[in-house]
């Protein structure tokens, strides 16, 4: 993403994660950055914000659902967030990212 490999991890400088939870960060940071930050494509700064914005709430709630669940959900957060910092750092480097999932409904 922006320049930056991910996957796979040759290092731990982001923490430990796995496959699964980079890819819900990344679908997640894609599906923000379409859906929120419509009028805003060539501010990369105010995307990032307002990405980081859209997701602070969701730290409380995993502090307070706990234990494995609530530590995955904070390893998918801190990627979203990573994500957002490599957007502002190098906005027109490579960005790969793996193909969403279809969505039924």
């Amino acid at each position: 993403m922006f320049g930056e490999r991910l996957w796979p991890r040759t290092h731990d400088r982001y923490g430990s994660y796995d496959f699964a939870q980079l890819t819900a960060a990344v679908w997640t940071f894609r599906e923000f950055d379409t859906a929120l930050c419509v009028g805003h494509r060539d501010e990369t700064r105010t995307r990032a914000i307002l990405i980081r914005h859209a997701t602070k709430f969701l730290d409380r709630h995993a502090n307070l659902i706990g234990g494995e669940a609530g530590d995955g959900l904070r390893m998918v957060l801190r990627l979203i967030h990573l994500c957002t910092v490599l957007m502002e750092k190098s906005p027109d480097a490579e960005c790969r990212p793996m193909p969403a999932p279809a969505v039924d409904g």
